[in-house]
């Protein structure tokens, strides 16, 4: 996954207001942490991890994509910013020590395709945080899965990378598969194909509030769409804070 679509990630991504991630969390923590420690799981090419440092706060990044991971280690050193990255699968984070925040931004969490897969990585940033600590994650909403994504196309053609992008329906409930297909020109003019296919499932609110509850979080705090709401019919982005 996101082998070749890692190195045109931020270009595809350019017009996407990582302001309000940061600014979300920013309110989220207010007075309660001074110069908190940050795991910034999903971290990809580093958007929120370079900037949390920016801000002051001592954030490491860990991801599954080894190719994320380097893009982010060359942004990382372009602004002369020291962190540390972790390649783990957000299932079975360990020997990474305890934080006062983890965050789990840009839908993320939707690539964990079981209720299984959810609850355990739940423990698994529970079993992250240091006491008192707190969690911040965002998930696609249901009506987003249903009604918005499938069908959705996109195509850039790049002088020297073209790219198509469709979703379909997946298979479960609330699932879409999303179709990478990537034309590379070579130094011989000829066009190399490649293709990728990243799938996301997601789940009823009060399913990821049973599940949090189930590992042990407290004063679990629901959002919508970064407007300090509840979630409504239409509501396409859900945010999640909980604590420790």
């Amino acid at each position: 996954m996101y082998a070749t679509f890692a190195y045109i990630y931020d270009e595809l991504m350019a017009e996407v207001s990582y302001d309000s991630w940061v600014n979300w969390t920013k309110t989220k923590l207010k007075e309660d942490f001074e110069n908190p420690s940050v795991l910034d799981v999903g971290c990809g090419t580093g958007e929120f991890l370079i900037e949390f440092n920016k801000q002051g706060f001592n954030a490491a990044g860990v991801d599954l994509s080894e190719d994320m991971l380097a893009v982010c280690k060359e942004k990382a050193e372009s602004e002369r910013i020291n962190v540390k990255l972790f390649q783990q699968d957000m299932r079975d984070l360990s020997g990474l020590g305890t934080f006062d925040v983890i965050t789990l931004y840009c839908d993320s969490l939707n690539y964990l395709s079981t209720p299984e897969d959810v609850r355990q990585t739940f423990q698994r940033l529970y079993d992250s945080l240091n006491e008192n600590g707190m969690l911040l994650f965002d998930v696609h909403s249901t009506y987003k899965m249903e009604e918005l994504l499938p069908g959705h196309s996109f195509a850039d053609p790049a002088y020297d990378l073209a790219l198509m992008w469709n979703v379909y329906e997946g298979q479960e409930k609330w699932s879409v598969e999303h179709e990478l297909t990537f034309f590379e020109q070579m130094e011989d003019g000829v066009y190399r194909r490649e293709e990728e296919v990243h799938k996301q499932r997601t789940f009823a609110v009060d399913k990821y509030e049973e599940w949090l509850i189930e590992a042990n979080f407290k004063k679990v705090e629901v959002e919508a769409d970064f407007e300090d709401s509840p979630p409504q019919k239409k509501s396409e982005r859900i945010l999640f804070s909980a604590r420790k």
